[in-house]
């Protein structure tokens, strides 16, 4: 069904081409891309960039959920309500009621416990001291006793670089630090290690945002003004010698659309990596789907076939899937865009993934999270396991991990292929409280969380890493 209805928007989209769509809006006031509005009030929704940068540049550390989409208020008048519990509530741009779920008294599992370590020496300082902001660090080790970090150096308002360093000494001294991307917006970065003979193999991925204006017409051809919009792209980077110094860095996801007379930009963020041991790589990140692009204008396109004149109406959906590419050269060359999920108008996002098993045996385990049909229910983290993703892929069904959201850096996997998850529970802005859920039967389920922190404090996003005999630990 799925199938049938993409053909049916394809031919609309392109078959529709050859009509005269394009004269309403010829007089175009720039070479920038066209958005339409229904009218000049109309607020498009955010991207997770845009979420993102609006976090970093007012000091918010929490990363920011989506919020309950908002659509057109023209969608309900010509179609119908929509088929959701609160239709009025979504038509007139209301906000929805977050449902919470609320637990009794933490459990804790007889066969995997909790403690909470102090630390056996001082802070290191990683990076030199500096005067702007540096954010948004990530580590690795290598078999040797090597420590790897990266982060984000502010250099100026528009230029954050990522930086990496590492520690021969198994992270008591760090070496200068070496300048992976130094212009443009860079966040999030994400290492992976692959140690071979003499050297270890350091893989490196972050997101690169950029701002994008757009001219706004109403569904009339009226120019309006300019909307501004952050989109990511994904990005890597990676050594051969240890982490003293790193190949030039280069985009593997930077996605857009042309259709008709419409340019849309892909937002590509929140990436993850991971590498199994024969230097296989697999970065995944969220997107937007395409079809929910296609949707857009092929909805629009019918209405003028149908009714001659332009729909009083513009509506502008896609939603967050999760894709990931592969390598099976070390990072030399990349696969074509695969999907984990991608399930029509319900957002997944801020993937993090661990592979288990070698080439053709591995498989890829992927957490995410998700907020239901329109974002409108509170966030829950799910998972799916790709069989031999490196060379024919085959994703299993989606398994409910536990409420709340994950993180990039939150999932591992042990030696006996099961895997652990850190968790975010949001019971409110104010009270966000960190849990741990494990699978005892290769991710077909999982335990209920245990309780790391809670009270009346924020506790919030936390990493995860096992040793050699699957204990796990959590940093937040």
């Amino acid at each position: 069904m799925k199938r049938f209805l993409f053909i049916l928007i394809l031919f609309s989209v392109f078959g529709l081409n050859w009509g005269n769509t394009e004269a309403p809006f010829s007089n175009s006031h720039s070479q920038n891309p066209k958005e339409f509005v229904p009218d000049a009030n109309y607020k498009r929704p955010p991207t997770l960039s845009d979420l993102m940068m609006y976090a970093i540049k007012h000091r918010l550390n929490k990363t920011p959920l989506l919020p309950p989409r908002h659509l057109s208020p023209g969608i309900e008048k010509f179609f119908g309500p929509l088929p959701v519990s609160l239709p009025s509530a979504v038509s007139e741009n209301q906000s929805i009621p977050q449902v919470k779920h609320f637990r009794s008294a933490p459990t804790f599992s007889s066969s995997e416990t909790m403690d909470y370590g102090a630390f056996d020496a001082s802070d290191i300082l990683a990076s030199l001291p500096y005067n702007n902001g540096q954010f948004r660090p990530t580590i690795a080790t290598d078999d040797s006793g090597n420590v790897f970090a990266a982060w984000v150096e502010e250099i100026d308002a528009n230029n954050w670089a990522i930086k990496a360093s590492r520690s021969t000494d198994g992270g008591n001294t760090w070496e200068s630090a070496v300048t992976i991307d130094g212009s443009g917006w860079n966040t999030l970065p994400r290492l992976a290690t692959f140690t071979a003979g003499a050297y270890t193999r350091v893989h490196l991925t972050y997101q690169k945002t950029e701002m994008h204006i757009y001219d706004i017409y109403d569904t009339s051809g009226t120019y309006l003004g300019q909307d501004t919009t952050y989109e990511g792209d994904i990005y890597y980077s990676r050594s051969n010698n240890t982490g003293a110094s790193y190949s030039t860095h280069y985009a593997i996801a930077n996605s857009d659309i042309d259709l008709i007379v419409l340019h849309f930009n892909f937002d590509e963020s929140y990436p993850d990596i991971a590498v199994d041991d024969a230097n296989d790589v697999v970065i995944a990140y969220d997107s937007q789907a395409s079809e929910g692009y296609l949707i857009s204008i092929a909805t629009w396109i019918l209405y003028i076939v149908l009714t001659g004149g332009l729909p009083p109406f513009w509506w502008e959906y896609t939603w967050y899937i999760i894709d990931y590419k592969t390598s099976t050269n070390g990072g030399g060359t990349w696969s074509s865009e695969n999907e984990l999920v991608n399930d029509w108008f319900v957002d997944r996002w801020y993937p993090a993934i661990d592979i288990y098993g070698t080439g053709a045996s591995a498989e890829l385990f992927g957490t995410y999270a998700e907020s239901g049909f329109l974002s409108l229910a509170s966030a829950t983290t799910a998972m799916r396991k790709v069989d031999n993703p490196f060379y024919s892929p085959s994703v299993d069904d989606e398994v409910f991990v536990g409420d709340g959201y994950c993180v990039p850096g939150g999932l591992k996997v042990g030696n006996d292929g099961n895997p652990r998850a850190a968790i975010t529970d949001d019971f409110s802005y104010d009270d966000y409280d960190v849990y741990y859920t494990y699978s005892t039967d290769g991710g077909a389920s999982f335990v209920t969380p245990i309780a790391i922190d809670i009270g009346y404090h924020d506790s919030y996003e936390p990493r995860l890493a096992l040793d050699d005999a699957n204990n796990p630990f959590i940093a937040w």
